[in-house]
């Protein structure tokens, strides 16, 4: 071999050896994971698409739909043809991840992968604990299914961590607090969760923080937080609160808290009360759809909203998930 292909042989198991450790959705479009080799085609920057999947209602539940902010625009991708609801879901590259949830109103385990690229659903094993209600954050490689409802409709404190690469699941440390329709988020690896109902729908004020490496949680004092239904959005250094109801009706406040100062500060009202809501963040901004078909984004660089075009499907509390950029290709043609 000559010297330049020796060094691009050496440069290709570098990055190779380098990916076993890095989740391969942070690293530039330059390399084709699917086929593992370099990418000759000309690189783009794809636009940021966002999925809505999942809610309350079984016969919509199945439905994705596709949005894009740089057009505003929504249509429907396809169908899971899964009957269930109230189930978590997560993006792993272009396959959709559902956790759980309820088929013909009873709990169930189940875990399946939707591929955007052939359009299939396909099983995965199985969750230890039959579950609904729960949420779903990935962390590395890595994915966590917290909290959610049991066979009798009782709030748990269950935490199982998935890894696609083995397709096992194991049980880490359990919650301090057992939560349903509570909020969670992802953070500089470690796990958020706030709000929601206990087993005896009690609404905790603590903010329960949860560490992978040492495999332990910790708890913080929320003086006034007793949100339902709602979402935890972290932004740089500061984790928004948006959405949810108190007592099942009147309006809360959308909130962040700034994790430099460890306090909580209002932001500014949403155009209407946020009831049933769910959020996804890109860039500096949250997209929010609302109990309804309502579209909303909030821009947390000048503290404003402003009313997107409503969703083409009718239903509350879908999964909103961001596409990684890298996968555009397989939603294009809907946009």
């Amino acid at each position: 071999m000559c010297r330049i292909e020796v060094l691009l042989l050496f440069l290709m198991t570098a990055v190779l050896v380098f990916s076993e450790n890095l989740d391969s959705e942070m690293i530039p479009a330059l390399f084709d994971w699917e086929n593992n080799q370099f990418s000759t085609e000309p690189q783009k920057s794809n636009p940021f698409t966002i999925l809505a999947v999942g809610g309350y209602n079984q016969d919509t539940s199945d439905i994705i739909e596709v949005y894009s902010p740089q057009k505003d625009s929504w249509s429907i991708l396809g169908r899971t043809g899964l009957r269930v609801t109230q189930f978590s879901a997560i993006m792993l590259k272009k396959k959709l991840l559902i956790f759980g949830g309820r088929i013909d109103y009873k709990n169930t385990n189940e875990v399946w992968s939707y591929d955007l690229a052939t359009k299939q659903t396909s099983k995965l094993p199985s969750m230890r604990k039959r579950r609904a209600f729960t949420t779903a954050a990935k962390i590395g490689r890595l994915i966590y299914v917290c909290g959610g409802t049991n066979i009798n409709h009782k709030s748990v404190n269950v935490v199982e961590q998935f890894n696609p690469r083995t397709n096992t699941w194991t049980f880490k440390a359990s919650m301090p607090t057992s939560r349903k329709n509570h909020g969670m988020a992802a953070w500089k690896g470690k796990l958020y969760v706030a709000g929601g109902f206990d087993q005896n729908y009690r609404r905790p004020n603590t903010l329960d923080i949860y560490n992978p490496e040492l495999n332990q949680w910790t708890s913080e004092k929320l003086v006034h937080f007793f949100r339902v239904i709602f979402n935890l959005i972290p932004i740089s250094d500061r984790l928004f609160a948006i959405g949810g109801a108190k007592e099942w009706a009147g309006r809360l406040r959308d909130e962040r808290l700034n994790f430099v100062t460890n306090k909580w500060r209002y932001i500014a009202d949403s155009p209407k009360p946020l009831f049933y809501t769910s959020a996804v963040a890109y860039e500096e901004k949250i997209i929010v759809v609302n109990k309804y078909n309502e579209t909303y984004e909030y821009d947390s660089k000048i503290n404003r909203w402003k009313t997107l075009r409503s969703r083409v499907v009718n239903r509350a509390y879908p999964n909103m998930l961001m596409l990684p950029k890298m996968y555009y290709k397989y939603v294009e043609e809907m946009l």
